[in-house]
Parts: structure tokens; C-alpha cells; sequence
């Protein structure tokens, strides 16, 4: 089970479904996470697991302490 990334990035599941944020509209199957707003927890859009991570961590994530932590290292 993967958890979520962040209180305004929620995990959503495992789906076949189109990530238009950094993915540019392509039909993936991988994991999908909300995007919320961080004031009053509105919906944003839905993404993959890849572009949630680079929106979370940026683009040089594996790097960032949060990602190892989130990840488990």
C-alpha cells in the first residue's frame, strides 16, 4: 500500500488513466495521487506518481531527505 506524499498530496490508487501535468496528457497505469490546495483543501487535479513526486520534491527528488524518508531509506 503506498501512503501519501504530503497532507495536500493524497493517494488515490492504482488505475489506467490520463496524467496531464508534466506527462503532457499520455495514458499511464501507475499509481494516481489528488493534488489539494494547502489553505482550505480543495481539489486541484489528479496525477501520476512520478509527476506528483516532481511536484512535491522537484525535479531532482531522489535527493531530497523527505523522499528517502517517505520512501523508507
Amino acid at each position: 500500500m503506498m501512503k501519501n506524499i504530503s497532507h495536500n498530496m493524497r493517494y488515490v490508487g492504482k488505475k489506467l488513466a490520463i496524467c496531464d501535468h508534466y506527462c503532457h496528457k499520455r495514458t499511464i497505469k501507475t499509481d494516481f495521487f489528488d493534488w489539494l490546495t494547502t489553505l482550505d483543501g480543495r481539489f486541484i487535479k489528479t496525477m501520476c506518481v512520478s509527476c506528483a513526486l516532481r511536484e512535491a520534491w522537484g525535479y531532482s527528488y531522489k535527493q531530497n531527505k523527505h523522499y528517502k524518508k517517505w520512501v523508507g531509506k
